[in-house]
């Protein structure tokens, strides 16, 4: 097994970029199998691993960024069942090295990078390094919630000051959703009212790509509750209905719309601003009549 696995290491530095691509996925499917046995390797394919996102070929930075996923993945199946064993009484199978732990103090800035550089690429449909980057800040979020959320508290908050650029903006925005998801909900709930204050904020900036970041993050909340926005929800009804009617290229709004009206009739509050919603949907209405998509839109709200 050794042999086979510093053979495989070897690969790494061969001049050939297929080698080291195959390498890297070869370590991706042995994890599952092969995870506690990696103890003298990981720190090998830690520092592979950035030196590969430093040279940003993107068909092996892809598989670099999916081996830490694995690895997250894995942790994160141990950390579940390790807590169910111990609630049970019964010494846990196996225990986590927690390699996601001791990565998240430089690997996440790295992804961070890469969700950057997404934003250049828009038209892009391919899976590339920066879906692989989000899904990765995901995982490891489950695997290392307190330290990643930590570092995504901050990069957000950085990014989102205003004199950063939209590229800087947009990957805020992106990483926020990376991590907003199971875990990172639940550790993020005493700063959300923060959050929307720099969303609310980034609805009304003339980037139609920022506003349909904000929209998003902002129906990405509602998802987990709408509680969260009962004390900003009207303001935030006229300034999404607004753009929908200034700014038809924003994609997210409808969604958001329905993420909102959905939530606020499941939790009880949809009558504290019906008011607000009928007249922004009648005002919608009359603006876009002889629009029959839009319309269609105004009508499945």
């Amino acid at each position: 097994r050794d042999y086979f696995f510093k053979t495989i290491c070897n690969q790494f530095t061969n001049s050939d970029l297929q080698n080291q691509k195959i390498s890297f996925e070869i370590f991706d499917k042995l994890i599952p199998k092969y995870y506690e046995h990696l103890d003298s390797y990981v720190p090998f394919l830690f520092e592979i691993t950035l030196h590969t996102l430093k040279t940003q070929e993107d068909h092996i930075t892809v598989q670099a960024i999916e081996l830490w996923s694995s690895l997250a993945e894995k942790e994160f199946e141990i950390n579940i069942f390790s807590f169910q064993a111990l609630n049970e009484g019964r010494v846990p199978a196996t225990f986590s090295r927690y390699y996601i732990i001791k990565s998240s103090h430089i690997l996440p800035k790295f992804l961070f990078n890469f969700l950057v550089d997404k934003n250049k690429n828009q038209e892009k449909d391919d899976w590339d390094s920066s879906n692989s980057a989000g899904i990765c800040i995901n995982f490891m979020s489950q695997a290392a919630p307190k330290e990643l959320i930590i570092l995504v508290n901050s990069f957000v908050e950085l990014n989102l000051e205003k004199d950063k650029s939209p590229f800087q903006k947009e990957s805020a925005f992106l990483a926020f959703g990376a991590v907003f998801e199971g875990i990172g909900a639940k550790m993020l709930y005493g700063k959300i009212g923060f959050f929307l204050f720099l969303f609310i904020r980034h609805l009304d900036v003339l980037e139609s790509n920022i506003c349909s970041l904000a929209s998003w993050s902002l129906g990405k909340i509602c998802g987990e509750g709408s509680f969260f926005l009962r004390y900003e929800t009207n303001q935030i009804i006229r300034i999404l209905f607004s753009n929908f009617i200034k700014n038809p290229q924003i994609k997210t709004i409808s969604w958001t719309l329905n993420q909102l009206f959905m939530t606020l009739g499941k939790e009880g509050f949809f009558s504290w601003c019906f008011e607000e919603i009928l007249w922004s949907i009648l005002k919608a209405l009359f603006l876009e009549y002889n629009n029959k998509k839009r319309s269609d839109e105004l009508f499945e709200i």
